[in-house]
């Protein structure tokens, strides 16, 4: 079974992320990988069709992915920060089970110290 990826920097905006969310749907897209998703008060808005994974220790949220409800993910939190978001996908094969890692960075061109950070 192939996978549909797709990659976005929203900019922050809402309209983005109501398109990106229309074309999810719309093309059974599998993954998105988005840096600078749309948020409010640290929590990620206006993505819809699937699930969102982010994880923001300080500040708002630079990445996210949204996978398709059916996949079967699981989040690795022991490696996402407010720059990174790691997923893992576990994917059954016909008697093999296969693990995918899926993962969205954000590297900031502004920092005064280069990726990674320190969190």
């Amino acid at each position: 079974m192939g996978l549909k990826i797709i990659q976005i920097n929203l900019h922050h905006c809402r309209a983005a992320s109501a398109a990106l969310s229309r074309k999810f749907a719309r093309e059974g897209i599998d993954f998105a990988i988005i840096q600078e998703p749309y948020s409010f008060k640290g929590s990620i808005r206006c993505l819809q069709g699937g699930i969102v994974t982010s994880s923001a220790t300080n500040g708002e949220p630079r990445t996210c992915i949204l996978s398709r409800k059916e996949l079967n993910i699981l989040p690795l939190l022991e490696f996402n920060t407010r720059d990174l978001t790691v997923v893992k996908l576990l994917q059954k094969n016909g008697d093999r089970m296969g693990i995918i890692t899926v993962m969205s960075a954000y590297f900031p061109y502004d920092s005064a110290n280069p990726p990674p950070t320190n969190e």
